[in-house]
């Protein structure tokens, strides 16, 4: 036999009027208000399951537009969805595959997979990690951005399909990074390089690490994000003294090449004119664009 909460709660009210002295009988009371109350929980929780719907990127709110350009400057947000009864409101991906998710208020949350629908971390107002990751998230202060912009501050993006990149890198991504999988590939230009190809590679608890080959597919350097504010002070000083007035983004690209020399990728903005200038770890500039 079904009974409804309405009937249960009934019962209980006829207990307490009837049985208000009775010791026994009140017990009784007490369980069927204990079982009235695990009910209504559970019929609340069905209620509020987490969903989530995908939006045009054009939708998503200007702070979070401004924090992409801020913290991933070497990146755009290629799509986004919006999700209900959850601690994230907006969850955008990158070109990068990268995901990054935002509260109500549009502030930083963590990494995007944790707070989709079915992720416990994520469901019902429970947090992720909301941390920062090292190299790859930013410092979580809204800078002075602007619009929705693809590859704003680049060359033109062009995505390259992962089983389409030559032996000459795959070969040297399984030498190298062993065990490590291709999220994703792109050709872009560089000023000192040219034409390039990055590619973007990662493995399990391991942040995505940029490759960047030539147009031959031969290995140039990686490159990591950092905070602008770590990078050498003599990188900061070129920057001040030989570009007062543009404003540098909150992060910044640090260049490994083979050789163990180290060059800074400075990502700069003035109103709606950007660039992008290698800066060599003494403070030389190698070129802009």
């Amino acid at each position: 036999m079904t009974i409804s909460i309405w009937e249960l709660r009934r019962t209980i009210l006829i207990s307490n009027s009837k049985f208000k002295n009775n010791k026994e009988n009140m017990k009784i009371r007490n369980l069927l208000f204990i079982a009235l109350t695990i009910i209504i929980s559970s019929c609340s929780k069905e209620n509020t399951t987490s969903t989530e719907q995908e939006i045009s990127v054009s939708e998503v709110s200007e702070s979070i537009v401004k924090y992409v350009d801020n913290n991933y400057p070497d990146a755009y947000i290629s799509s986004a969805v919006s999700v209900t009864n959850s601690v994230a409101k907006t969850i955008v991906t990158l070109n990068t595959t990268e995901e990054i998710a935002f509260n109500t208020n549009d502030n930083y949350l963590g990494h995007g997979d944790q707070y989709h629908p079915g992720n416990t971390q994520g469901h019902n107002g429970q947090h992720g990690n909301g941390q920062h990751g090292d190299g790859h998230h930013g410092n979580g202060h809204h800078g002075n951005g602007h619009g929705h912009c693809h590859g704003f501050e680049h060359g033109d993006f062009d995505d390259i399909p992962v089983d389409s990149l030559s032996s000459t890198i795959t070969s040297y991504i399984s030498t190298n990074y062993p065990g490590y999988q291709i999220l994703h590939a792109e050709k872009d230009s560089s000023c000192a390089s040219g034409s390039i190809i990055e590619v973007f590679v990662s493995t399990t608890g391991v942040q995505p690490v940029k490759l960047i080959f030539d147009a031959s597919g031969n290995y140039l350097m990686s490159a990591s994000r950092i905070e602008y504010s770590t990078t050498p002070a003599a990188v900061q000083t070129t920057i001040t003294t030989n570009y007062s007035g543009y404003t540098a983004r909150h992060r910044s690209e640090k260049l490994t090449l083979p050789g163990g020399q180290i060059q800074y990728v400075i990502f700069l903005f003035n109103g709606m004119t950007h660039k992008r200038v290698l800066v060599a770890d003494d403070g030389t500039v190698i070129c802009e664009q």
